[in-house]
């Protein structure tokens, strides 16, 4: 059974790059990309995907509003957040408004392999980065 995932992310490239990623891998599935929250929102429920990578910095909703909209209308819908920001309050708002993990952009391809499938069997997955800086 292959993990079916959204990707939420207002710069085309940046989504590119981890729809990519992910096909290399056959767990993954990537059945939509998404440039903002309003159509991630709309495609969750639509399409009722195992995880969302779902970017901060967005309009006109942000990644976090977006990921506390989509988790109380389908709590079964993992989400992650995925942002270039690696400060420790990030990632724990994300848990907050009902994320299940947090990964930068800058982690490393295998790093955001494991990590969505980490979340997808249940668990809650923060990247090494902001592991590292929340030690400190």
């Amino acid at each position: 059974m292959k993990i079916n995932v959204i990707i939420t992310d207002d710069h085309n490239i940046s989504a590119e790059v981890v729809k990519t990623i992910l096909e290399s891998d056959p767990r993954f599935n990537v059945i939509k990309t998404c440039d903002n929250g309003l159509d991630a929102i709309e495609s969750a429920q639509e399409l009722n995907p195992d995880i969302i990578l779902m970017d901060i910095n967005m309009a006109p909703l942000d990644g976090f509003e977006t990921t506390r909209i989509i988790t109380e209308k389908n709590p079964l819908v993992k989400i992650i957040g995925f942002s270039v920001h690696e400060e420790p309050s990030y990632a724990l708002k994300m848990l907050k408004n009902g994320g299940s993990g947090y990964i930068t952009k800058t982690s490393a391809s295998a790093e955001i392999l494991n990590g969505i499938a980490e979340v997808f069997e249940g668990h809650l997955f923060i990247c090494n980065e902001v592991k590292e800086k929340m030690k400190r």
